[in-house]
């Protein structure tokens, strides 16, 4: 399935899934809470192979599972900033990822801050770009 620039092998929700998240699995991520005092902290960043498996640890399920979620959720957010939609995502008590339209520049003279000469300009178009902002969660953990 092609989303935007990522190729994803597989499908975005599977129904084993959907019945998996209508019980109340615990969710225990961070071993010693919401501040991570007990949390096991590594110098290297997670890689795409072990983020699926530390949250197939912490939830307890299969580790496609997990991936499974990984995946939907970013079907989510790519439908969410897409297209005539909104333009806002969030991942409640994260971060919130939003379109900025940032607008067009028309020519102009200035000078060359190099050469010391008047020179024109090009003009820029407009562009879009994502901006995330973290939230209050996140903000208290860092």
């Amino acid at each position: 399935m092609l989303m935007g620039r990522l190729m994803f092998p597989f499908q975005c929700v599977s129904t084993e899934f959907c019945s998996a998240l209508e019980m109340n699995i615990p969710f225990s991520f961070f071993d010693g809470g919401i501040d991570g005092s007990n949390a096991t902290a590594s110098k290297k960043p997670l890689n795409q192979t072990q983020l699926p498996e530390r949250l197939a640890e912490g939830a307890g399920i299969k580790r496609w599972d997990a991936t499974s979620v990984m995946v939907s959720l970013t079907c989510t957010i790519f439908k969410e900033i897409g297209k005539r939609v909104p333009g806002v995502s969030m991942l409640p008590g994260l971060f919130q990822i939003k379109v900025v339209v940032k607008p067009a520049r028309l020519a102009r003279k200035g000078i060359n801050p190099f050469a010391d000469e008047p020179t024109v300009f090009k003009p820029v178009p407009p562009k879009k770009a994502a901006k995330i902002l973290p939230l209050a969660k996140l903000k208290a953990m860092l």
